[in-house]
């Protein structure tokens, strides 16, 4: 099965429901959070990133993850990405984990119960194999036997 991506019309539902989220978080927070650039180029197996560089900040969609799973991907990997966002402006960046208490809270008030998909959602800060032990550091994800991965 060829899974086509998502269309004008979708990508339209996707930059409204991300506006829609910085618009809560904003009324949230009691303060504006500026629009951000989304782009639909992210491959791959996540469905979305927020991503820095070079001072510049992004929200970068899948289509194609998008195209097969668009309500949930609306519902839950949205608002996930915005919250990275959102804590990123708050907080900033590198004092706080990619999915620690401080993001949790932003998903927590913007009505999604915070999670982060097993790796098809990720964070990068720098190069993808951070983000990934970030990412199971988190989960509290175990190594073979359930021993726990150490970091």
């Amino acid at each position: 099965m060829i899974i086509e991506p998502i269309d004008a019309g979708q990508q339209r539902a996707v930059h409204l429901a991300t506006e829609r989220c910085l618009r809560r978080a904003g009324e949230l927070c009691g303060r504006d959070f500026a629009s951000i650039p989304v782009t639909f180029d992210l491959t791959g197996r996540s469905a979305g990133m927020y991503r820095v560089r070079h001072g510049r900040r992004s929200i970068r969609y899948n289509p194609y993850l998008f195209a097969k799973y668009f309500e949930d991907n609306l519902a839950v990997t949205v608002p996930h990405e915005v919250a990275h966002y959102v804590t990123d402006m708050l907080y900033g960046l590198h004092r706080v984990r990619p999915h620690g208490m401080e993001w949790q809270a932003v998903m927590r008030s913007l009505g999604v119960e915070p999670r982060a998909a097993l790796l098809t959602t990720k964070f990068f800060a720098g190069d993808a194999e951070h983000a990934v032990i970030w990412v199971a550091r988190d989960l509290g994800i175990r190594g073979a036997l359930g021993a726990e991965i150490r970091f």
